[in-house]
């Protein structure tokens, strides 16, 4: 079973206010460091400080965090003002996007 995610970003809090609003994860604890806890259903989320290792390469980015959204065009916009780089489609309607910290997002269908 998998505990939860860690995501490696420059500054903890400022993703989490991000992470919050883009995706509507819920704070659920915050430790010195800062080390930031987020939850959203059954998937937890911790922001650490540090630099993430990025590509542009889909293919070779190493991890994809995928959303499940019932919009599709309503969670993109959203994206495209919050700062997040759409990449391309990894397939047909299944839009692919850089957040501001280099992490991988996919959007499908929920």
């Amino acid at each position: 079973m998998i505990g939860h995610i860690e995501l490696f970003v420059p500054d903890p809090l400022e993703a989490s206010a991000l992470y919050q609003k883009v995706y509507g994860f819920e704070l659920t604890e915050t430790q010195p460091g800062p080390f930031v806890w987020l939850k959203s259903d059954s998937v937890e989320l911790l922001l650490r400080p540090g630099k993430p290792v990025g590509t542009t390469a889909y293919d070779k980015s190493g991890i994809v965090l995928v959303i499940y959204a019932k919009d599709i065009s309503a969670q993109t916009a959203s994206m495209n003002h919050n700062g997040f780089r759409l990449l391309g489609d990894d397939s047909p309607g299944c839009p692919v996007y850089s957040d501001p910290y280099g992490h991988r997002w996919q959007i499908v269908s929920a």
